[in-house]
Parts: structure tokens; sequence; C-alpha cells
């Protein structure tokens, strides 16, 4: 299977020898294999990307007569281990251009990392580029969420609400300034990505959602969702969860709560959707029901809620690397069909929350 490829090790990777082992150095942890006569050190020295197989061959029976026949087994036991690329096939993607490779080359040296020699990792790159994203609220989480998914290199986002900037945005709402007062969210925020990224594909909504019909228009021909609106507060999740498993579009959502930070994921018909984690709740937690509803009982008051930007940002890094790694496949999400809750005071992260598909959720029965 190697035998057309010019064959290198990651530059992210380091190797050196040791007492009869070679070690390679992957992401600060180190791997090691015996290697008593130095033959895998010999071929990793040989991996410059600028040999095939037959060459390598040639050069290791000069070296190791009696060992060049296991070539095969070693760069498979290396390539199963992600420290391989192959350079003919790196920059294949014809969906990038030579703009796009530049500008996010140091993303797809993260990709690399968890591509084996027959993957391109300009690839991932290429479905950030091609997915269409929805954004609900553009406030405190959604501000950074936006930037950073223009950091990311996704091209198409339509970013939806309603506000308009006032000085209490300004201690976490990093897309705005004080020139901005008074300007609608939208508009402050389609003017500050044609500067960070002319090259955008996004749109701006100014609407503000009043049902979950207004969720399900706003939200057509999305690939993903990422709901950080917060008004009305009780009833915008419903909304979203209905919308978005009518259209089996998943999505993320996420909010603060005073010193801590939650999101979870819903992927429709895999996983649990927002009523199955209510309707897990009525069957086995009746003091969480009884207190959800004492809760409810409450009028929708807009309260100042309590935001610290690190909690934002904090926040808002966990919910772009869920969307890495939904769009990109290179990792699994952690959050679906759970409530993770990040706490302010000792930096954990832990699961608040889990539920699985209700056989008697009304939504995606």
């Amino acid at each position: 299977m190697y035998y057309n490829c010019m064959i290198k090790i990651k530059p992210t990777i380091t190797y050196h020898f040791i007492e009869d082992y070679i070690y390679f150095i992957i992401a600060g942890k180190a791997q090691k294999i015996h290697d008593p006569d130095k033959f895998i050190y010999s071929l990793c020295n040989l991996l410059d990307g600028k040999r095939d197989f037959h060459n390598l061959e040639i050069e290791l029976k000069n070296t190791h007569p009696t060992k060049a026949v296991y070539l095969n087994d070693i760069l498979s036991t290396l390539d199963n281990a992600y420290i391989l690329e192959d350079t003919a096939l790196l920059g294949s993607n014809d969906n990038l251009s030579e703009y796009d490779k530049d500008r996010w080359s140091r993303n797809t040296e993260f990709f690399a990392s968890y591509c084996k020699i027959n993957d391109d990792k300009h690839d991932h790159q290429a479905r950030l580029k091609q997915v269409r994203v929805t954004l609900l609220g553009i406030g405190g989480l959604g501000s950074h969420i936006l930037y950073d998914l223009a950091a990311l290199g996704v091209y198409n986002i339509r970013a939806v609400d309603f506000d308009k900037i006032e000085l209490s945005n300004l201690n976490r709402q990093i897309l705005y300034s004080e020139s901005d007062f008074g300007r609608n969210k939208t508009d402050a925020a389609k003017d500050r990505m044609k500067t960070f990224f002319p090259t955008n594909n996004f749109e701006f909504i100014n609407k503000k959602l009043s049902s979950s019909a207004d969720v399900e228009e706003v939200i057509k021909g999305s690939d993903i969702v990422i709901c950080v609106a917060d008004k009305p507060r009780l009833d915008i999740q419903k909304w979203l969860n209905e919308a978005c498993v009518k259209n089996k579009i998943p999505f993320i959502t996420g909010g603060l709560d005073v010193t801590r930070a939650v999101l979870c994921t819903v992927i429709p018909r895999n996983t649990g959707c927002i009523e199955c984690w209510k309707k897990a709740v009525e069957n086995g937690d009746k003091t969480t029901l009884n207190l959800l509803q004492g809760e409810n009982q409450f009028p929708q008051f807009e309260m100042p809620m309590p935001a610290l930007v690190p909690l934002v940002s904090t926040l808002t890094g966990l919910m772009i690397s869920e969307f890495t790694k939904l769009v990109t496949g290179v990792s699994k999400p952690q959050s679906l069909g759970k409530l993770l809750a990040f706490s302010f005071d000792d930096l954990s992260i832990t699961e608040a929350e889990s539920w699985t598909r209700q056989t008697d959720c009304t939504v995606c029965m």
C-alpha cells in the first residue's frame, strides 16, 4: 500500500534514539519502539518525502540487508501511529484555493495529526469551507463564535440577531466598539467581518425570533446550527429543538449560568433531543422536575445576566471544538446527548446531565 507514496515523517513529530529504543514525540507524549540495530532509526532518517518505497528498500538493503524485507511492516506500524504523510498527496484537494491553503496552513497542520498516509490533511479544511452554518445570536457568545468560525475558515454563515449595541456589551462582545453604539449588531458585525475575512459568504439577518416557525425559516439550507441566543430565555431552546429536529439539522447550544458555562450537542434521530432530556427528567428525577416547574412559574423578565469574558471565551472555545469535530470527523464530539459544564472555580469540565432518545418524546419520535 506504500509503493507509490513519497513518504515523510510529519513535521510536527520528532524522533530520538536512546539506549536501543527509538522515541517518537507526538503532542508532548513519547512513543517508543525497540530498535537495537537502529533499523527503524535509519529508515526514519530516509523519510524526507523525496523517496518512494522502491528507493527506500534499495538504500536499506545496503545498510540492513536482513531487515529490509520488513520495510512494509515497519511503515504500517508508523502509519498506524499517525507518524507518516505522503508528500505526493498533500494539497491535491481542488476545493481549496492557494489563498485557502496559505491562510489556513496552521489548521491543516493540526488536522494532519489525525491523518494517515493515504489521507490529505487539506480535506478537513475543505469541509469547513463548504459547511453551511446558521448562528443564532451574535452577542457575548455569538460575537466570539462568529469571529472564531471565520478564523477557522468557515465561508458560509448566516448570523441572526435583533439587538442594538450598548456600552454594557463591551465587556465581552469582541466584534464591536464604542463607535458602534446604537447600531444593529448585524450591521456592525457585517462591517467587521468584511475587514477580517473579505472573501466570506456571510448573511446577516436582523430579526427577533418569536416561534419555532421563525427558527425554521432562518435555518433552512443549513448543515448545522449553533444557538447562543438567550431571549426569550425559557422558549428559545424549545423553538430551536423543534425546528432542528423537524429539519434533521444537528445543533450545538450553550450558555452561561453565573459561574459555570454549559453546552450540549444534538443530532436529530441519533442522540436524544432537548425534549427527550425533559422527558428523561420527568420519568426519573422528580425533584429536578419540580424545580423546573417552579422556575417556569416566574415571568420571563430580561434581567442583566452575569457574564465574564473568561467564561465566555472558554465556552465558545469548547463549542467551536465540538463544531470542528462534527464537521471534519477528526474526533468524536463529547457533548452528544450530554450537558457538559465548565466550572470557573476549579476549571473542571463535568457531565451535568445525560440522556438518550425517549420513546414518548413528541418531537423526535
